[in-house]
């Protein structure tokens, strides 16, 4: 039986980060930062801090500036 470290591991965690935000004047929603930090950093390592290790980042306006 694979624990649970083992699947966390081997889990892929989707981020939707596409979208444009238009009541934000089109700024790139997972690039805005709070405190200095873009919300897609604070969401990777908050996810990484708990074992997750496989990302795919599907961005569709702006992934540019996102990679």
């Amino acid at each position: 039986m694979i624990d649970e470290l083992d699947e966390i591991k081997n889990t892929q965690v989707n981020l939707l980060v596409g979208g444009k935000a238009k009541r934000m004047n089109g700024e790139i929603k997972c690039m805005k930062e709070i405190n200095g930090i873009p919300l897609i950093e604070r969401t990777l390592k908050q996810y990484t801090s708990h074992g997750f290790k496989k990302f795919n980042i599907l961005a569709g306006h702006g992934h540019d500036q996102v990679e």
